[in-house]
Parts: C-alpha cells; sequence; structure tokens
C-alpha cells in the first residue's frame, strides 16, 4: 500500500505523502511512473481492498473499515486518473 501511495503521489493532481511516514524527495529521485508501474500499484491497491484479505478484514472487525477505506480510496482514484 506504501508503494501504491507513493507512485500515486507522482502524478499530476496526486495525493501527497505524509513526510514523516513517506519518502521525503520523491520529485527528485527520478522515479518516473509509466503504465506499468501504475498498473501494478492498481492491482495492489483493488487487493488490499478486496472484501477477503485480511487488512479488510482486521478493520471491519474493529468497525473502522469506512474510516480506513477513505485514504485508500483516493490513492485509487488518483492511480485510474
Amino acid at each position: 500500500m506504501a508503494a501504491a501511495a507513493t507512485v500515486a503521489s507522482l502524478l499530476p493532481g496526486g495525493p501527497p505523502v505524509d513526510p514523516e511516514s513517506g519518502p521525503r524527495e520523491l520529485a527528485d529521485a527520478g522515479l518516473r511512473v509509466d503504465e506499468s508501474l501504475r498498473t501494478s500499484a492498481i492491482a495492489a491497491v483493488n487487493e488490499v481492498l478486496d472484501d477477503e484479505s485480511e487488512w479488510h478484514e482486521l478493520w471491519a472487525e474493529a468497525g473502522s473499515l469506512e474510516e480506513a477505506t477513505a485514504p485508500v480510496r483516493r490513492v485509487l482514484d488518483a492511480l485510474r486518473q
């Protein structure tokens, strides 16, 4: 999920990565987001959001699934644009 969020942050209008928990120098890293990388990031996020994933199950059991999925869906939306 962290890698997918990083990829999304590199796209125009993508959600920013929290500098406290993510990379600090993305703009200068020279990483380019091609279609293959974008497709892989989308697949990773879809796995996380799948009803059968452990991530999904744990947040559902905690009663916070909606709150937890909101930022994940923002990443997915950015990747799909």
